[in-house]
């Protein structure tokens, strides 16, 4: 899950994205982001607590945003390999040049805050 700024509408937004190495070029590949993982809230993200959610099974990755599906990705053939290994759950605040109306400037509010209540991870039996 991404947040990008730059904008008002942005801040409504938080974004699905799932990475890969393919296994047929061993090139980095993607699915969700900006073209088609986005979803907009009604309100500032910022205002409440959110629940994000990754369902992770053999056939799908499905994200969730407060019970809500907001983009699926099947596994396919490509994707063998990439998701038979070891993972872990990294949270960040990452301000980053993603383009030029992201930019971090003179005009970014620092510093910024990042607040969890909690994380969990399940496992089936």
């Amino acid at each position: 899950m991404d947040k990008l700024g730059g904008n008002p509408l942005r801040e409504k937004q938080t974004i699905a994205t799932l990475h890969w190495l393919s296994a047929e070029t061993g090139e980095h590949r993607e699915s969700g982001g900006t073209s088609n993982g986005t979803y907009t809230y009604d309100k500032e993200l910022c205002e409440d607590f959110h629940i994000y959610a990754v369902e992770w099974t053999k056939e799908k990755f499905v994200w969730y945003f407060d019970d809500t599906v907001i983009y699926e990705c099947d596994i396919t053939p490509d994707m063998q390999g990439s998701f038979d290994k070891p993972h872990y759950i990294l949270l960040n605040t990452a301000l980053e040049n993603w383009d030029e109306n992201t930019c971090p400037n003179e005009d970014t509010d620092l510093p910024q805050r990042y607040y969890i209540d909690y994380v969990r991870v399940y496992q089936e039996a």
